[in-house]
């Protein structure tokens, strides 16, 4: 099932900038980054597209930005609450918590994991 979330929506602000990241050229970060690779970029989106499928579109609104490893970062933040991430590289993606101390709290190996167990009451607060 593909929900193609609508243009002006959380969802869809999410889906453009990662597809904005493709326009990023070697040395983005000052530093030779080279520009997101183009799998990990389709995984953030398969991603996305899980968990706005599994939680709602209200979910599928991460801050979008690149990693100096060719890869893409989905970030979930509340004030005082820490952040949830997910990373995504040509090898696939990993999904860690970040306390309000800015420590790794810990780390999560699959992504249906990810949204119920961490994503879901991490917004939900």
């Amino acid at each position: 099932m593909n929900a193609a979330p609508l243009s002006n929506s959380p969802a869809g602000n999410a889906f453009a900038a990662i597809d904005r990241l493709k326009t990023l050229q070697t040395g983005w970060d000052s530093y030779d980054a080279d520009p997101p690779d183009p799998f990990a970029l389709k995984y953030a989106k398969e991603f996305l597209t899980e968990i706005m499928q599994a939680l709602g579109p209200s979910f599928a609104n991460p801050i979008v930005g690149p990693t100096a490893e060719s890869g893409v970062a989905l970030v979930w933040r509340k004030k005082g609450q820490g952040e949830v991430d997910a990373f995504f590289s040509p090898a696939g993606g990993r999904y860690v918590v970040i306390g309000t101390d800015r420590k790794l709290a810990g780390q999560i190996k699959d992504y249906r994991s990810f949204a119920v167990e961490i994503l879901k009451p991490f917004m939900s607060q």
